[in-house]
């Protein structure tokens, strides 16, 4: 009862005081701490990893986010960047965008997020993937 206690007024105190309050949380208990690191924790970017090209289709590939619940994807359509997909799980690091026109550059982006008690905390963006899908097999015939 004592830690819950604890708790709730760590998590009173840093919501009616400065954003300063949370970079100092080093400064107090162990339940202080463990409320700021929650609230004020990060996740790391994504990065890419090499795509999978195909005719029609591009396999986007990411590292792993430590501590992530999902992803989120998004491709550049018509100079705007669109969320494509939400991918739950943290194991899921890959995408396949299908349907996709051949001999056609396509950019993506990637968040993490991670769902919390104070809500859902999202990574930066990934730096911008640009891939190209296949041309077209030509048909020759006499």
């Amino acid at each position: 009862m004592k830690k819950i206690i604890s708790i709730l007024a760590a998590i009173a105190i840093m919501s009616t005081s400065s954003p300063a309050l949370i970079g100092r949380a080093e400064c107090y208990t162990t339940s202080y701490e463990t409320v700021a690191m929650d609230v004020a924790g990060a996740l790391a970017q994504p990065g890419w990893k090499d795509p999978a090209v195909g005719v029609t289709a591009l396999r986007v590939k990411w590292n792993k986010v430590s501590g992530a619940s999902g992803y989120r994807v998004y491709r550049l359509i018509g100079g705007k960047w669109t969320k494509v997909a939400t991918l739950r799980g943290a194991g899921t690091t890959k995408y396949r965008d299908g349907g996709l026109a051949s001999a056609t550059e396509y950019s993506y982006k990637v968040k993490a997020y991670r769902k919390t008690s104070h809500g859902t905390k999202w990574s930066k963006a990934s730096a911008k993937l640009t891939a190209t899908t296949k041309p077209k097999q030509v048909k020759l015939s006499s």
